[in-house]
């Protein structure tokens, strides 16, 4: 996959990435993926990056809504 084609936007309570690549020499890939985060909070906050072959998606504690203390 090609990092530089990555691509988020947040959508209601869900998170989109897109993205395009090679995986050999005719073959392509084409991510368009939605990863449903129900009550996540402000998704406007999480990052996502392409790190040794991997998504990683990372969304700050801050973004995401407060637990009841027990």
């Amino acid at each position: 996959m090609d990092p530089s084609t990555l691509e988020t936007e947040v959508d209601g309570d869900g998170l989109v990435l897109k993205a395009r690549g090679e995986t050999g020499s005719h073959s392509t890939i084409s991510l368009n993926e939605r990863l449903q985060l129900k009550g996540a909070g402000d998704l406007a906050q999480a990052s996502v990056t392409y790190e040794e072959g991997k998504i990683v998606v990372r969304i700050p504690k801050s973004a995401l809504p407060s637990q009841p203390s027990a």
